[in-house]
């Protein structure tokens, strides 16, 4: 998750998506928590285990990414985005 937002830092310039990766590094133990049952679910990890590489983790992170995003704009933590 923290690899996707420093690459969405690098790369991006959607404010919505700056929003979430510069409150999401800093909040990065918060922030992985809508991602835990998308990786933990997702059958290319159960089958690959710690074989898995992290490209095949990013691309589950990156899936989920846009439905987290869009929840980070609809109910944005304290502060995250500002007014």
């Amino acid at each position: 998750m923290v690899r996707v937002a420093q690459y969405i830092m690098q790369t991006d310039s959607d404010a919505n998506r700056l929003a979430w990766a510069h409150w999401a590094i800093k909040n990065s133990s918060v922030a992985a928590v809508p991602f835990f049952w998308s990786v933990a679910l997702d059958p290319a990890v159960n089958e690959k285990g710690q074989k898995i590489t992290g490209p095949e983790i990013d691309a589950v992170v990156s899936a989920v990414l846009p439905g987290v995003i869009a929840d980070f704009v609809k109910n944005p933590p304290m502060g995250a985005i500002p007014t």
